[in-house]
């Protein structure tokens, strides 16, 4: 329940269902890994998390900038933030050509083996300090992901011909070098 204070630190954190917002102009798989998104991440969110904290997750959705023609998309964002901003989503609902209420409109359904995606990006850092951005298949191995690191153009760059004394891997986090 509402009780007029900011969000306690011990709820969940919302996954940011549009970090890469340009990936969501582009094909319909995007697009539709962003609606699941959205919807499995605030169904959860809201059922654990106090009023301020699901009006911030909402707010963070709608500071993203996209464009999108996809009409189903935009209809689960309509039901979606029609719980935080229900004036503001009964109006975008009737401006999509729908009638009676969004607050009517069945919840939107995700199938969670859509929310995987196919890469992984990782942080390679040498000493501690990152430097630079990998792009590896999510199913990569600890081995495939640390030969990546070594064979990156940027890495000549930070390893100067020395031989890494160690290379950590943790698996869809990141990548330290230590030499």
């Amino acid at each position: 329940s509402y009780s007029g204070h900011s969000a306690s630190t011990t709820e969940p954190s919302l996954p940011s269902p549009c970090q890469n917002s340009s990936a969501i102009c582009g094909a319909n798989g995007a697009i539709r890994r962003v609606k699941i998104s959205i919807a499995a991440g605030l169904t959860d969110f809201c059922a654990v998390s106090s009023f301020n904290a699901t009006m911030n997750a909402d707010t963070e959705v709608l500071n993203e900038k996209f464009s999108i023609s996809d009409v189903t998309f935009l209809m689960s964002l309509c039901m979606v933030f029609s719980s935080s901003f229900p004036h503001i989503a009964e109006e975008f609902w009737h401006g999509l050509g729908k009638e009676g209420s969004v607050v009517d409109a069945e919840w939107p359904e995700y199938d969670e083996a859509n929310l995987k995606e196919d890469s992984v990006k990782y942080p390679v850092s040498f000493n501690g300090k990152t430097r630079f951005m990998l792009d590896v298949p999510a199913d990569a191995t600890k081995g495939e992901v640390e030969a990546a690191a070594l064979a990156a153009p940027d890495a000549e760059k930070w390893l100067g011909g020395k031989t890494p004394k160690r290379v950590i891997v943790v698996p869809g986090k990141i990548v330290n070098i230590v030499i």
